[in-house]
């Protein structure tokens, strides 16, 4: 069983919905290489704060997340790095802001995810140098920045991306080159998988040198630096 949230992650993973069968990076990914060992994936949708309960119990064998975020990474079995998840700034086409390095947020509104946890950032916020606005999801970010409620969001790239071409946005957008944060997205697998990771890894490298991984990518229309 691989775990597509509670809600679906796009374009990381994307739910079945009207007739439409579940998709996304991840679970396209994995599905292409489980395939080879004629291993049917099935998905499931597990609540964000029952995942390691479900792990635990046996109901859930797959996850996408990076080790960074989990509690005890040495409890599974992760693989390499899918593709590298960063949190960049995007700002209007006509903005000013050019983002390169942490100072040049100084003075700045920046709308982000409630809830969301920025550490580079985090000091700057206390202090006040950075102003943060929160908002309740990354669709509702951009229409702030849009409409000048804000001189950036922080989001993830691949996120950001999806939703301005779901939403006919292209062309309003610039999303900056340097990330606030950057981590592996990896599979994590439970312990026992440990050996189904090493030929996931092996097959996958293979694949990133093939192209194969770039279809995958560009099928969601993301373009990841290092990845492409």
């Amino acid at each position: 069983m691989f775990n597509m949230t509670d809600a679906g992650y796009p374009p990381f993973m994307i739910p079945a919905e009207d007739g439409q069968p579940a998709g996304g990076i991840m679970l396209d990914v994995v599905r292409a290489i489980l395939k080879k060992r004629e291993i049917t994936v099935e998905t499931l949708a597990v609540p964000k704060n029952r995942e390691l309960r479900y792990f635990e119990s046996g109901d859930l064998d797959a996850h996408a997340t990076a080790r960074e975020w989990v509690p005890d990474p040495d409890a599974f079995a992760f693989t390499d790095p899918v593709l590298m998840v960063r949190n960049v700034i995007i700002t209007r086409r006509d903005s000013d802001l050019r983002f390169t390095k942490i100072d040049d947020l100084f003075g700045m509104r920046v709308i982000a995810h409630l809830g969301f946890v920025y550490p580079p950032l985090s000091t700057h916020f206390a202090s006040g140098r950075i102003t943060r606005i929160d908002t309740i999801d990354e669709s509702s970010m951009l229409k702030m920045v849009l409409s000048d409620r804000g001189d950036g969001a922080i989001m993830n790239d691949a996120v950001g991306m999806w939703l301005i071409r779901q939403h006919h946005m292209n062309g309003k957008f610039t999303l900056s080159d340097a990330a606030v944060t950057e981590f592996g997205y990896r599979v994590m697998f439970a312990k026992k998988w440990q050996p189904l990771v090493v030929f996931f890894d092996r097959e996958m490298k293979r694949m990133r040198q093939t192209g194969e991984l770039d279809v995958i990518f560009h099928r969601y229309g993301y373009y990841p630096p290092g990845n492409a």
